[in-house]
């Protein structure tokens, strides 16, 4: 997923849209592009990331 969405920064600029972004279309644009790759929109802690 990193590498699809731009590296890290790119990764972290789809996470600031996939959930903070007030446009829905885009929003949700995102979000069936990821679940297409396997991504579960479901937060995760920071400490069980790492």
């Amino acid at each position: 997923m990193l590498d699809d969405s731009g590296g890290l920064s790119g990764f972290a600029d789809f996470l600031g849209t996939v959930y903070e972004s007030e446009d829905k279309k885009e929003r949700d644009e995102l979000r069936a592009w990821a679940k297409s790759l396997g991504w579960s929109e479901k937060k995760i802690a920071n400490k069980r990331i790492l």
